[in-house]
């Protein structure tokens, strides 16, 4: 599949009457649509289905269970008054390898047939005369499952490889399909008949024609659809090459086939990945000259038919992501078969039916027909509603009147535009009335057009009193932006800006961007600054979800650092309305532990760095030039200076060190003290002198004296 296309993880498929469409997308849900009215009937499964998600639990809306292949199932039952009544359901396989079957009058899955396929579902098929549906998968085994309860009732080892995909012959007793090696099984007997060269890739479209023994296949990576003999003409145990292929330019992901006349012509119809439909006609010939069982027959195949919604000037770096077709489907007829279309989008489907050209046209150009697209205010096809007519085929049949589809005044929502910028009422209508200003010659041509249809619609007036309900939606929006505008202040603009965002419609976004592993969206979730807008997104979304944005962020922030204004708004608000689960979940942890070690780190680098600044400021302070300061941070100049002539000499620079001045006065009477202090010792020692030999009695004490002197 191309990615973002239309028909990316869809799964499309018409009823054999033709009169529903089913379409299983990836949100795990399966919608119906009416093919005459093109109104939904009903939608099936969703997150809140019990079950089990590709092993998990999806009780819980977190996990979406991956649907892999879709067939229709027609039934017919015993009611109350024992008559038949027919039970008309859808039965999806799923990854997991389960196959479920949902009853699509009453809206309800009727049974479900856990791990009836080990290793995923890839193909399912129906019987009708027999009530019992075949599904296939890694298990390499075809199992047989009853219609009614779900119960297996057969299973057979049918090859050595995964069957990938496989169709059920229309008499029921045979199945054609492969993985690489293209195969033919009888049910009844559980054998192989017979064995063909296949494809390189695995196969994913398979389709018998009716009324004819050749069957059609293709493969992934494959731009052509191989035809086969079924059963081949000579039975031999060597592998069966193709009859012929078909070419095209992407490789297709549905085939159909229809009869018409039998044994000699048949159609052979496929949907590319690039959204186109085209339709071959093939007629069997046998070589000139040869009679009997000698006698070799070959398809001659001509291109009668492509389909393409729009003019086709998607190519390019836009590819793939506008309106496509869908699904096709042959529907008999007495003048031949037709060609049932559902084009469009997985959120609105339009249908119409075709009449199949007997033979190839003579111009290549004349092969193409373009399909007017089902527009909206989303998507680039709604420029064709606005008096543009697309290119309409003379041979298109008309159809049952239908309800009118989206057009310039209607948001399309689906899993095909995920991801563009959502537009709101106010900014669309002024958007609307800058276009009608610019072309009011278009609009006056369309306003005959535009006041037929009117004219044509007849709606019921409303009782009185009552006002309309897109009139209140648009009165409720202007309300809402006018009190944003007076919260914001008067520094705030004027209004929103087209297609700005709102906490809704943000944390759909975001819970999107987390749940797919989306980095750029992720990225663009994060580029709202407003701490109002942040706070009420992550109060909308699951906890289980917050879990995911925490560890995302807090990798963001540890691989980058500078980028902390921009997700710390973020994270505050993730722990301001998450705390309760974010504690009890022991995942967290980590996580949590790398933010307070990221916030640990910082903090302890802010006090040196607190102070390193206050000393840089400090010596920048000192050494800048006076001269070269701001004239409002220079000091002011003295206006007069006075200078005395007489006074010539300068006096000396004091000095803030020297010590204190003494008096003359003082310097006297301190030396006159020394010296007298002085001469009493002196004399003191004469007089010890002098006792000594004289008298011996007192000479301890002299002794004594003398000692004392000398340590004084």
């Amino acid at each position: 599949m191309l990615p973002g296309s239309a028909l990316d993880k869809l799964l499309c498929s018409f009823s054999p009457s033709g009169d529903q469409f089913a379409i299983a997308g990836a949100d795990g849900r399966v919608r119906v649509f009416d093919t005459g009215s093109g109104r939904l009937v009903v939608s099936l499964g969703g997150a809140t289905e019990s079950g089990k998600a590709n092993g998990g639990p999806v009780g819980n809306g977190h996990l979406v269970e991956a649907h892999t292949c879709i067939t229709w199932v027609v039934i017919k039952e015993k009611g109350k008054k024992k008559q038949a009544v027919g039970v008309r359901g859808v039965a999806v396989g799923t990854a997991a390898g389960d196959v479920k079957l949902y009853d699509v009058q009453l809206g309800e899955l009727k049974w479900r047939a856990v791990d009836a396929v080990q290793g995923g579902v890839k193909s399912l098929a129906f019987s009708a005369d027999q009530g019992v549906i075949l599904a296939t998968g890694s298990s390499c085994s075809i199992v047989t499952l009853s219609a009614d309860s779900g119960e297996v009732k057969k299973r057979f080892e049918a090859s050595k490889y995964p069957i990938t995909c496989m169709a059920l012959s229309p008499d029921g007793k045979h199945v054609f399909g492969g993985g690489s090696s293209m195969q033919l099984w009888n049910v009844e007997q559980q054998e192989r008949a017979a064995k063909y060269t296949g494809h390189p890739t695995e196969v994913r479209a398979v389709a018998f024609v009716p009324g004819q023994r050749h069957a059609v296949s293709a493969a992934s990576g494959e731009r052509h659809v191989a035809i086969w003999d079924v059963p081949p003409a000579k039975k031999s145990k060597k592998q069966h090459p193709a009859v012929t292929t078909l070419n095209l330019e992407d490789p297709a992901v549905q085939l159909d086939a229809a009869s018409v006349s039998e044994g000699e012509t048949f159609n052979v119809a496929a949907v590319s990945e690039g959204g186109e439909a085209y339709v071959w006609l093939c007629h069997r010939e046998t070589a000139a000259g040869m009679d009997g069982a000698d006698a070799k027959t070959g398809l001659a195949c001509q291109l009668v038919m492509r389909l393409r919604v729009g003019d086709g000037g998607s190519k390019g770096a836009n590819a793939g992501r506008d309106e496509a077709v869908l699904g096709i489907r042959f529907q008999p007829g007495p003048a031949g078969p037709s060609l049932l279309v559902a084009r469009g989008s997985s959120a609105k489907p339009a249908f119409e039916t075709l009449a199949v050209p007997s033979e190839a046209p003579p111009a290549a150009a004349d092969v193409i027909v373009s399909l007017r697209p089902v527009g909206g205010v989303l998507l680039p096809g709604g420029k064709a509603d606005n008096g543009a007519t697309a290119t309409l085929d003379k041979s298109i049949q008309p159809r049952p009147r239908q309800a009118p589809t989206s057009g310039p005044g209607v948001t399309v929502l689906g899993t095909d535009n995920i991801g563009q910028p959502v537009v709101t009422r106010t900014a669309a209508e002024a958007a609307s009335r800058k276009r009608g200003a610019d072309d009011t010659d278009a609009g006056a041509a369309a306003a005959p057009a535009a006041a037929a249809q009117e004219e044509e619609e007849v709606v019921p007036d409303l009782p009185e009193g009552d006002v309309p309900l897109g009139e209140r939606v648009a009165a409720l929006e202007s309300r809402t932006q006018g009190a944003a505008a007076e919260e914001a202040g008067p520094s705030a603009p004027a209004g929103l800006p087209a297609g700005s965002s709102k906490a809704d419609s943000l944390s759909v976004l975001l819970t999107q961007a987390i749940r797919s592993n989306d980095r750029a969206l992720l990225e663009r979730c994060l580029a709202t600054s407003s701490p109002s807008l942040v706070a009420n997104t992550v109060a909308r979304i699951m906890p289980m979800d917050a879990a995911l944005f925490l560890k995302a962020a807090v990798d963001r922030l540890v691989s980058r650092p500078s980028r902390a204004s921009q997700l710390v708004a973020w994270i505050r608000a993730v722990l301001h309305h998450h705390t309760a689960y974010l504690m009890s979940a022991p995942g967290v942890q980590p996580s949590l532990t790398s933010l307070f070690q990221a916030i640990d780190a910082r903090v302890k680098l802010h006090d040196p760095l607190l102070r390193l600044h206050g000393r840089l400021g400090l010596v920048l302070h000192h050494t800048r030039d006076k001269g070269q300061l701001p004239a409002e941070q220079q000091r002011p100049a003295p206006e007069v200076v006075f200078e005395d002539a007489l006074d010539e000499e300068e006096p000396a620079a004091e000095d803030p060190f020297a010590p204190a001045e003494v008096s003359e006065d003082e310097e006297e009477g301190s030396d006159v003290e020394l010296l007298s202090e002085e001469d009493d010792e002196e004399n003191e020692f004469d007089a010890m002198l002098a006792d000594g030999p004289a008298g011996q009695g007192d000479s301890d004490e002299d002794d004594e004296d003398l000692d004392d002197l000398l340590d004084d």
